[in-house]
């Protein structure tokens, strides 16, 4: 995931936040349907993502800087890769 010149918060919709709920999902976060359907950075997103940096040691803002942003794509690349 790059950040689009911008970074993700609360409210905020696009294909950005769709790519956003695809990698905290991959990690096992849970965001609410009503969110990804409308591709929308809500309260069940936020949550994921200070759990995110809680873990990893990130200061706990909610907001995907580019810093958080650099780590979830660390952690999805270390992901298991499906077999074709």
């Amino acid at each position: 995931m790059k950040l689009q010149g911008r970074n993700l918060s609360l409210r905020m919709k696009g294909e950005d936040v769709k790519l956003l709920h695809g990698e905290l999902r991959k990690l096992g976060h849970r965001i609410a349907a009503a969110e990804t359907s409308k591709q929308l950075f809500g309260a069940s997103t936020r949550q994921a993502v200070m759990d995110f940096q809680e873990k990893h040691r990130l200061k706990t803002t909610g907001v995907v800087d580019e810093r958080t942003a650099k780590r979830i794509n660390a952690e999805v690349g270390e992901l298991p890769q499906p077999e074709p």
